[in-house]
Order: structure tokens, then sequence, then C-alpha cells
């Protein structure tokens, strides 16, 4: 599967989802995305370094201590809310570099849009 349409494929079939991103963890880079309109390389320089916080940076240390799972550092997923909605952050399981990022109007967009973010993940990874 091509990268790029699976990601415009979920972004159409989800319309509360304004932005979905696929990068690269290990490399601090967003490879491909599609939003409702072209993203500035700085937001998407921004949304990859929140992704590596929360899912393998600091804040992940932080949240697996806090979890009781001290010393493992690594979240599989994370979502962030603001006054503007909610991103979620998937990263995959096997710990392969792959991420995905979804920006949403509303937290309750992120629930359903979930499970096909997923599928995309490993259909990237399996593909990559």
């Amino acid at each position: 599967m091509d990268i790029a349409r699976g990601l415009d494929d979920l972004r159409a079939a989800h319309p509360a989802c304004s932005l979905i991103a696929f990068g690269d963890i290990s490399a601090r880079m967003i490879l491909c995305s599609s939003g409702r309109r072209r993203q500035p390389q700085e937001q998407l320089d921004r949304l990859c370094a929140t992704a590596v916080d929360l899912l393998r940076g600091e804040s992940a240390v932080r949240i697996a201590a806090a979890m009781g799972h001290a010393g493992r550092g690594r979240m599989r997923m994370a979502i962030a809310l603001d006054s503007d909605g909610a991103a979620l952050f998937l990263g995959s399981g096997d710990g392969s570099p792959d991420v995905l990022c979804g920006l949403f109007d509303d937290i309750g967009a992120v629930e359903p849009a979930l499970p096909p973010m997923l599928h995309l993940l490993e259909l990237a990874h399996a593909t990559g």
C-alpha cells in the first residue's frame, strides 16, 4: 500500500481529522502527511518532536514510572489535549521507528480513527 494514499484515505474517512502524518522517530522526521491544508515544515517538525518525547523521550520515561513501569520509557500511544483539540501519537509495538500522528478537532473524534490508524501503521511497517 502507498502510505501517502493511506493517509489521504484515512483523513477523508474522518472529517474531524485535520492532519495525519507518518514519520520516523529515530530520524526525528515526518516522511509524509495529509492535511486539510498544507502544513509548514516547522509545524511538522514540532509534531514529530512531540511524538519523540511522548513515545520514547523524557515524558515517556516519566509516564512509565508513574504507571509503575520504571525503566521502560517506551509508549505505544499518547494523546495530548489542548484548547484546539486532540493529538494522537501511535508508535509501533515492536520497537520500530514508525510513528503516526493525527490532529483532531475534538477528543471524541480520536476513538473512531484509532483502529484504522493502527491498521495503517501495521501496513506501513509490513511494507516498509
